[in-house]
């Protein structure tokens, strides 16, 4: 599971984020809230989980990661129609090289 980490913005924010096993990987946990049709793409739209019971998975990553959103526009037609509103995800953030 990850660690959580206190950071302080520059306004003078705490914020808290879920830290996987070095300091340069982040995971979030978001929820499918809408899935749009177009011509050529499915445009999917995620936001951070929220709440729970207390000691629930949800609950430690909406105190780590209390707000995201996501919207991403799947071209790959193999993809399509395989996505449904609620169902949630991982995401995970590891710097990559220049």
């Amino acid at each position: 599971m990850a660690s959580l980490q206190h950071q302080t913005s520059r306004r003078g924010t705490i914020r808290t984020i879920a830290l996987l096993g070095d300091s340069k990987t982040m995971r979030a946990k978001l929820q499918l809230n809408s899935v749009k049709k177009t011509t050529y793409s499915e445009e999917l739209e995620f936001s951070a989980v929220y709440g729970g019971e207390k000691n629930s998975e949800d609950n430690t990553f909406s105190e780590a990661t209390p707000s995201a959103t996501l919207t991403m526009s799947v071209t790959n037609k193999a993809l399509h129609g395989k996505f449904t509103p609620g169902q949630k995800f991982y995401v995970d953030f590891t710097e990559a090289a220049a």
